[in-house]
């Protein structure tokens, strides 16, 4: 894993204890987990920032590539991320608009692949 995505993955999990008081689950990817604090409303439905909206069927192809295609999702995620290297904001309302452009981000790759 490049430099970039570990330490962006290192934020995360600090950002889920620190601000929003959940410990990273084991095995998991820490920057999925906030991601999905982030943009879900806690009962399965997206909650986007209203500068980056996300369609439903965006936030179930995303859920669904977490559960059936773990390894291709973090994979282009990473792309992504190591392509771009989009610096995690410390806030949460700006965290929620970098969360939202890197699933759409991630979402448009897998689909020029």
């Amino acid at each position: 894993m490049d430099e970039y995505v570990r330490q962006i993955n290192e934020q995360a999990a600090k950002a889920l204890r620190e601000i929003f008081g959940q410990e990273p689950l084991p095995k998991q990817n820490p920057l999925l987990e906030l991601m999905g604090v982030l943009l879900g409303d806690g009962f399965g439905e997206v909650e986007p920032p209203a500068a980056v909206p996300i369609t439903s069927q965006e936030w179930l192809d995303w859920h669904h590539l977490v559960l059936m295609k773990p390894d291709e999702l973090l994979a282009t995620m990473n792309l992504v991320l190591e392509t771009e290297q989009p610096r995690l904001p410390k806030e949460p309302d700006a965290m929620r608009l970098w969360a939202a452009s890197l699933l759409l981000q991630t979402l448009d790759r897998l689909e020029e692949m």
